[in-house]
């Protein structure tokens, strides 16, 4: 069995009902994964505004593992400075920390919005009893880890791409080159944000 560590990690990902390449990444690397994880992704409606009764929903899956979809209207602007998404994560989690306590931790999350540089370490070591630290208003020990992909695609070595598949590979890289970085748009510039870069090759 894999072992689990005394922390909650936010996996960014753009599909609801997938695991995110990250998990694996991270289980691979280090060995563990968090005793919690929260699979999270950002869907913007089809209406100008959501009310903030809407703005998140909760699918509870099994073994410390949910998925988060946070709603967002169209006209609604993500600035960083607003940390949309972690008062979106502390206000569910206020919510539901009673009937699924290792959602705790997230608690937190919009009382300490002070944006700092991004921390690229690995560390997934949970502080103890970490219930207790949340309740007590600690962000210190179990705080959150907000983990973000980077995608970059690339050629398969040996593999003989027509000329249209070429074009097609260098114009993904140069899409996701230019994209807005999910950290900025979603204001997860902290010391507890880490980047995962992966690589696919077609």
């Amino acid at each position: 069995l894999m072992v689990r560590t005394d922390k909650v990690v936010v996996f960014l990902t753009p599909y609801e009902l997938r695991v995110p390449r990250t998990v694996g990444a991270l289980a691979t690397l280090l060995g563990c994964l968090p005793q919690t994880i929260v699979l999270l992704s950002v869907r913007f409606e089809s209406v100008p505004f959501i009310s903030e009764d809407r703005r998140a929903t909760l699918i509870v899956r099994s073994n410390g593992v949910f998925t988060v979809v946070l709603h967002f209207g169209y006209a609604e602007p993500l600035v960083a400075a607003r940390c949309p998404v972690h008062k979106a994560l502390a206000g569910l989690a206020r919510e539901q920390c009673e009937m699924f306590p290792g959602l705790a931790p997230l608690v937190e999350l919009d009382r300490h919005l002070e944006p700092k540089s991004t921390d690229t370490s690995l560390a997934l070591e949970g502080g103890s009893d970490g219930a207790a630290v949340a309740k007590a208003g600690n962000p210190t020990q179990r705080s959150p880890t907000f983990v973000v992909s980077k995608v970059h695609y690339a050629r398969q070595e040996g593999a003989k791409h027509r000329w249209w598949n070429r074009v097609r590979i260098a114009c993904y890289a140069f899409i996701q080159l230019n994209a807005r970085k999910s950290i900025d748009l979603l204001g997860l510039q902290g010391d507890d944000t880490i980047e995962v870069s992966v690589v696919r090759y077609v």
